[in-house]
C-alpha cells in the first residue's frame, strides 16, 4: 500500500523540513487539480489521469500533517511499509514497495521544486499513481493500434503471457 504520508518532507533524523512551506506548495497543487468526477467520465486521459492526483490530495488531506512520525531507521525494516527486509541488496521489501518509494521521492521534489503545477507533469505523476494503484496505463495504451493489440492477442492465444489465464486487455511490462 502506498504510505501518503511519506510525500511531506520527513527527514530520517524526525525533523520536520518546512512544513508550513510544503502545507502551501500542496494547496496550491491542489487549486490546479481538476476534480475526481473528471476522473471517471470523459474521453480525455490526460485530464482523467491528473484527476488522480485530486485522489491523493483528497488523502492527505484527511490526515492530520502535524502530526506525521518520523520514518524509523531500523535498516531490517522496509522504509515504505514497516515490514522485514528479506534482502540484503535493497532496503524495501519488494519491488511494489520500491515503485512506491521512487513515485513518493519523484513528489517530493516535484512538489519542492514547485514543478508539479505544470500540467504536462501532474499529467505524468497522476500516470504513474493511476499505475501504482492498479488500474493500468491507460492513457499508454490508448496510444496503442488495434491492429497491434489484435496481433498480440492472436500471438498469445488470447491468454495472459504472465499467468495463462484468459485475457481481456494488454499492458507492456517489458522494457520495450
Amino acid at each position: 500500500m502506498l504510505n501518503l504520508s511519506l510525500i511531506v518532507g520527513r527527514c530520517r533524523c524526525g525533523r520536520m523540513k518546512g512544513l508550513e512551506a510544503e502545507i502551501s506548495a500542496l494547496e496550491k497543487l491542489k487549486g490546479s487539480l481538476p476534480s475526481s468526477s473528471e476522473m471517471a467520465v470523459g474521453d480525455d486521459l490526460d485530464l482523467r489521469a491528473r484527476a488522480v492526483l485530486t485522489l491523493l490530495m483528497n488523502r492527505l488531506e484527511q490526515g492530520n500533517l502535524a502530526a506525521l512520525k518520523p520514518i524509523g531507521q531500523d535498516p531490517r525494516l522496509c522504509p515504505n511499509c514497516g515490514e522485514e527486509v528479506a534482502s540484503k541488496s535493497s532496503p524495501y521489501c519488494g519491488d511494489c514497495c520500491r515503485g512506491h518509494a521512487a513515485f513518493v521521492r519523484q513528489m517530493r521534489d516535484s512538489i519542492a521544486n514547485d514543478s508539479i503545477l505544470d500540467e504536462h507533469r501532474q499529467t505524468m505523476k497522476g500516470e504513474v499513481l493511476w499505475r501504482l494503484l492498479g488500474g493500468g496505463l491507460p492513457r499508454r495504451l490508448s496510444l496503442v493500434p488495434e491492429k497491434a493489440r489484435e496481433r498480440v492477442f492472436k500471438r498469445e492465444e488470447g491468454k495472459c503471457e504472465v499467468c495463462g489465464a484468459p485475457s481481456v486487455t494488454i499492458d507492456n511490462t517489458g522494457s520495450g
